[in-house]
């Protein structure tokens, strides 16, 4: 708000331009009626109009409410803000009305000590932490000599104070605190430098007359940092090496298998787990499956898991403790437990240490399939004395099945791409980013398709999944059976998961997204910046060689390489030690080789 002082000053201000465009008109009044003059009462009129429009835009010094100049003004930067940036910035949005701003301009928003503080917070790595000081400082030095003038002073919540504060307010929040250079922050300073040009339109902010430092001054030395910064994000984005683009996009696939697994694991089970026995963990998953196969209550759905979990490339991925994926056959429990304690008792210490990876032998055995050994998964679920681990309306209703024991192969082949994306980090951190445009930057663009292609056949998985469980939790209620009571229990959770999967796999786009963009034209733009800048270097040099052949007076005589010491042979005499021997007598003499 206005100081005391300058409010007075306004005021009187406000109040003598009235009386002399006043006295101007009652002169111009009198002299039409002396004399009659047409001239004389046109320039009446001019004189009327010209007061009519200046009272029109001044307003008292205590009104918030704008004036018609002051509307027209902010009309044309929101027009601007929606053609550039795309929305309109919070705090130069208008009332209902469109009388006044929503935003009320506080007194440190002028003070440049406010915002030096906001920045000295912003760590010095920043690469564009200068470009923000320069920025702030030219707006907020327009800002101190417009509130010294004694005429055009503005008001504090006027269209130029607003569009400068909200600018700050994105340079310090924004700008100066981004360290994630990527194409989107690029297109985003971009158009940020876009609305800045377009506020130096004509009639937005016109020349001022009462100060060298004006309005479209200050936007011109803003939009002239602001090109710095693009070049400088340019730069950082061309210097990203690919194999950091590499190792973030296999950071983010990862993130996708875990819950993944766990919805897969708990979507359809018809069978409640202890709270304290639930596996988190790619390696707990696969203990978890194991011990259930020791124990001979393996279920198909835990089978089908299995696989997945054991599959090549999961298991790279997510190796266990101990190294290697155990794959021992297992055994399912008979009816006849009398039977199968007999059998546990009578079993001899030599043969419980033959038989480790066995926990016991039933009489009647049943061999579960080894892992792998099923090229198509639903042939679990049709094996005889093998329970199905879920639902049954699931397995009968068509298309189910399919969609169920597809997503489980699909997330096979997913672990299969990210471990051959995996492989392509030590060879791009070894200099070798040019050499995977120019040599197999086919197959790198081809893996990326294919990884793209399988996170979205994933997806429309799920969601045919969910879409046929939805349907069915709809139906069931509290009145149903033991099973469908405990799966409507887990599906629960499920639901959760599900939403924890879709968001995992919308973060990935960007990293896959940008190491594709990155292939196709920052790598190449590198490839053709090398070319012209060895080309450059060439015939700088040989012209410099050529010139220094051409002024040398006497020939260099060629410089021989310095002499080699000679090479003596030393022999240590162990005088002080008895001589070492062997077995068969002989002396051993130690000598030196050089």
């Amino acid at each position: 708000m206005l100081s005391r002082s300058e409010t007075i000053y306004s005021t009187v201000h406000y109040g003598m331009s009235a009386v002399s465009i006043g006295v101007e008109g009652i002169n111009k009044t009198l002299q039409v009626v002396k004399t009659g003059s047409k001239v004389a009462l046109k320039s009446t009129r001019h004189v009327v109009g010209q007061a009519h429009k200046m009272l029109s835009d001044m307003r008292m010094p205590y009104s918030e409410h704008y004036k018609e100049k002051e509307k027209r003004q902010m009309r044309l930067v929101h027009d601007r803000c929606k053609a550039t940036i795309g929305h309109i910035p919070e705090l130069l949005l208008m009332d209902e009305k469109f009388t006044k701003p929503k935003a009320q301009v506080q007194a440190n928003d002028l003070n440049s000590t406010t915002w030096e503080g906001k920045l000295n917070s912003v760590s010095s790595s920043s690469i564009l932490r200068d470009n923000c000081c320069a920025i702030i400082n030219h707006t907020c030095k327009y800002q101190f000599h417009r509130q010294e003038r004694r005429e055009g002073c503005g008001y504090p919540n006027d269209p130029t104070n607003l569009v400068l504060i909200e600018l700050r307010h994105w340079i310090c929040d924004r700008l100066a605190r981004e360290h994630k250079y990527t194409r989107e922050f690029l297109e985003e300073t971009k158009a940020r430098l876009c609305y800045v040009q377009h506020l130096l339109g004509k009639g937005i902010f016109p020349s001022g007359r009462t100060s060298q430092i004006t309005m479209r001054h200050t936007l011109f030395m803003v939009g002239m940092q602001l090109e710095e910064c693009i070049k400088k994000i340019r730069r950082r984005l061309d210097s990203s090496t690919t194999h950091e683009l590499i190792c973030n996009l296999t950071k983010s696939l990862k993130s996708v298998v875990t819950p993944t697994i766990r919805y897969l694991w708990i979507s359809w089970r018809n069978t409640k787990e202890e709270e304290a026995t639930i596996p988190c963990t790619i390696p707990e998953f696969r203990a978890w499956c194991r011990a259930r196969e020791a124990m001979g209550t393996s279920d198909s759905a835990c089978l089908l898991l299995r696989d997945v979990l054991l599959s090549p490339g999961i298991f790279a991925l997510y190796p266990d403790l101990g190294g290697e994926p155990r794959t021992t056959t297992s055994f399912l429990i008979s009816n006849n437990s009398s039977k199968l304690q007999e059998g546990r008792h009578s079993t001899t210490r030599e043969e419980k240490s033959s038989q480790e990876d066995k926990d016991w032998i039933d009489v009647e055995e049943f061999t579960v399939p080894r892992p792998g050994s099923l090229d198509d998964g639903r042939e679990y679920f049709k094996l005889p004395r093998l329970a199905r681990g879920v639902l049954s309306h699931f397995l009968s209703k068509r298309g189910a099945l399919d969609a169920y024991a597809e997503l489980h192969e699909k997330l096979k082949v997913l672990g299969e791409l990210i471990l051959a994306l995996k492989s392509a980090e030590s060879p791009s951190a070894q200099g070798g980013q040019i050499l995977l445009v120019h040599a197999v930057g086919g197959v790198l663009n081809e893996l990326l398709r294919e990884i793209e292609g399988a996170l979205n056949e994933m997806s429309q998985l799920m969601s045919t999944v969910k879409r046929i469980s939805d349907g069915k939790f709809a139906q069931w209620t509290a009145t149903c059976g033991e099973a469908e009571e405990t799966w409507r229990d887990n599906y629960t959770d499920a639901i959760a998961i599900k939403q924890e999967v879709d968001k995992t796999i919308e973060k990935v786009r960007e990293p896959l997204y940008t190491l594709a963009g990155h292939l196709q034209h920052g790598l190449r733009e590198q490839k053709a910046n090398l070319h012209r800048g060895l080309e450059g270097f060439v015939k700088i040099a040989q012209a410099a060689c050529k010139k220094s052949r051409k002024h040398r007076r006497t020939p260099i005589a060629p410089v021989a390489p310095p002499p080699l010491p000679p090479l003596h042979p030393l022999r240590l005499q162990l005088e002080s030690e008895p001589s070492i021997r062997y077995s068969t007598g002989t002396t051993v003499v130690l000598s030196s080789i050089d």
